[in-house]
């Protein structure tokens, strides 16, 4: 098996970088406040590049989105009345019959979210 030397791995002298080279060591030293600081920026000209793509495509993705988040926190309310009434004192029975409600819209929060 042919293996280069660590000499000449990372020997490019002579060689044009390419235009998605140009930022890698950039990229490689940026920390995470650097990243954070880019992160609205890049959403702000990704949701341009969609939006002038297809208005509609991007406007039903957007939706889609924002009402799964909504289902979610939705859902997660919903779990934590059930847990609430699984672990309420009481017959193992009755607590099962009280918690029926709320993990039914835990299930039709869940099945809406993947709707």
């Amino acid at each position: 098996m042919f293996r280069r030397s660590p000499a000449l791995a990372d020997d490019r002298s002579g060689l044009e970088i390419t235009y998605w080279e140009s930022r890698d060591e950039e990229l490689l030293k940026a920390g995470l406040p650097a990243m954070l600081r880019r992160f609205p920026a890049l959403v702000a000209a990704a949701v341009r590049l969609a939006w002038e793509a297809s208005r509609r495509d991007t406007a039903v993705a957007l939706g889609g989105n924002l009402a799964a988040g909504v289902f979610t926190a939705f859902g997660l309310l919903a779990t934590s009345d059930v847990l609430a009434s699984l672990f309420a004192a009481g017959p193992t029975p009755g607590r099962v019959r009280a918690a029926l409600p709320a993990l039914a819209l835990v299930g039709a929060a869940a099945g809406l979210r993947g709707a």
